[in-house]
C-alpha cells in the first residue's frame, strides 16, 4: 500500500520519543513526539493563477511540526499541511 497526500500535505511517521535521557534518567512519555521523517509529499496546492505552489519539503527530510497533530489511532503515520511543518532539520 503506499500513501499518496492530497494537494499540500505531507505525511510524516514520528520518531519514538527517548525513554531515559543519557544520564539514565527516565523521561516522561505523555506526549508523543512533534518531528518526525517525511515519508510522502503531495503535488502541492494551487495559487490564484491556478499554478501549483511549490512544497517545502521532499521525502527523507527530518521536520518538526506543530504539537496539535494527533493520531486517534495510535498510528505513529501524521498527516499535515505543509505550512504546519516548523522546521526542517539539516545536517
Amino acid at each position: 500500500m503506499k500513501l499518496i497526500p492530497t494537494l499540500d500535505r505531507v505525511a510524516i511517521i514520528r520518531e519514538e520519543r527517548k525513554k531515559k535521557s543519557d544520564g539514565g534518567i527516565l523521561l516522561s512519555q505523555k506526549k508523543e513526539s512533534n518531528y518526525g521523517e517525511v515519508i510522502a509529499v503531495g503535488p502541492g496546492g494551487f495559487n490564484m493563477d491556478g499554478s501549483r505552489r511549490p512544497m517545502s519539503v521532499e521525502e527523507g527530510d527530518i521536520v518538526f511540526f506543530g504539537d496539535y497533530h494527533d493520531t486517534a489511532t495510535g498510528s505513529k503515520v501524521v498527516i499535515v499541511d505543509d505550512e504546519d511543518i516548523l522546521a526542517i532539520v539539516k545536517s
